[in-house]
């Protein structure tokens, strides 16, 4: 259930607590319980859902840098560009560059 709302509200939700609110359980237990079923916690998912996404866009759209950090969730260019270069191992510009070519 947190892993489906995590999915349907990555790029609107700024906290976990609005993702989990419909959820029966205290945060404790289901951060606990998310990470022994996922092996991450839920804002760990929801980065990686995040950085997918932006992943996506960077490679199937023309939308500028600004456009698919907004698109995936993310509010502050500086914190965006630091968390998709440790995640992917590059800025979102390179990995756009790498995938220029296969662009329709």
């Amino acid at each position: 259930q947190t892993q489906e709302g995590i999915k349907k509200n990555f790029n609107t939700a700024n906290t976990i607590e609005e993702i989990i609110i419909n959820v029966p359980a205290s945060r404790r237990n289901l951060v606990r319980r998310f990470k022994q079923v996922t092996g991450i916690t839920p804002i760990e998912y929801l980065q990686k859902t995040r950085i997918e996404a932006a992943k996506h866009l960077l490679e199937q759209s023309r939308h500028s840098i600004m456009e698919v950090m907004l698109e995936s969730g993310y509010n502050d260019l500086k914190t965006f560009r630091s968390l998709f270069k440790k995640t992917v191992g590059m800025t979102p510009r390179m990995y756009r560059e790498k995938f220029s070519g296969q662009l329709m």
